[in-house]
């Protein structure tokens, strides 16, 4: 347990110094956040376990997703959270919209730390979460589903890469392929589909559990549009609105 712990500290520590300037203290308070760890079996809802409590957790191992349900029993998940990332428990996204966080397989997290420059910290992981979201809605609104696919796969390695879970092409997503389904508005038989054409064109294969893209040059070939960056443009002064 010490070596784990041990672990999800370094990875609190390269993920937060990324986003923000710490200081000794507030470095402190991160090493010390997952002596408060919990956690969370597959399909449990996080408010379920910690109730509508206003703090904020951390992810330390395993993934969650924020699913919204439809009264017809359709399920659209909205997003994953993935080691690293900043998660609260409360579920209304707005006035008519119910959200739930549900584990995928047994997740550990721990109560984030709060005070001092953690607050800009998380204030700089909020808006990833909210670019993030964006990307969903042009993703399931517009691309079609080879694009889907492959840019939500992007997506994911980028954001594993971040706490060192992804690296040389490969990552290991722990879900199935009727979850990508619900993520990305298709239907399983589409996704088998269409990670079939991906794999036959030599863009990506997922066997084992583990996916493994190909450079960006394969990719080209099928997500035309390219894909949407993970972290905000850098400004370049002008006023015009233009892609993302």
């Amino acid at each position: 347990m010490d070596s784990m712990r041990a672990s999800f500290e370094e990875l609190l520590i390269q993920r937060f110094t990324q986003v923000a300037e710490l200081s000794a203290s507030e470095l402190l308070a991160l090493q010390r956040a997952p002596r408060s760890s919990f956690s969370l079996l597959n399909g449990k809802s996080l408010a379920g376990v910690v109730g509508s409590t206003q703090s904020r957790f951390l992810v330390l191992n395993g993934w969650l997703a924020r699913t919204h349900c439809l009264r017809d029993g359709r399920l659209q998940i909205i997003g994953f959270y993935v080691p690293g990332d900043l998660v609260s428990a409360q579920t209304r996204l707005a006035s008519s919209i119910e959200t739930s966080v549900v584990a995928i397989g047994q997740t550990i997290l721990c109560v984030a730390p709060e005070g001092g420059a953690l607050v800009g910290a998380y204030d700089a992981i909020a808006e990833q979460d909210q670019l993030n979201v964006y990307r969903q809605v042009v993703r399931v609104g517009r691309m079609s589903a080879a694009e889907r696919v492959q840019d939500w796969m992007i997506e994911m390695y980028d954001r594993l890469s971040q706490v060192g879970l992804a690296q040389a092409n490969t990552f290991k997503p722990p879900i199935k392929q009727e979850t990508l389904a619900d993520a990305l508005g298709l239907t399983p038989v589409h996704v088998n589909r269409t990670l079939r054409a991906l794999r036959e064109a030599g863009v990506m294969t997922w066997r084992s559990g583990t996916v493994r893209l190909a450079p960006a040059k394969a990719s080209n070939q099928v997500l035309s549009v390219g894909h949407i960056p993970s972290q905000p443009p850098q400004s370049d002064g002008s006023n015009g609105v233009g892609p993302r």
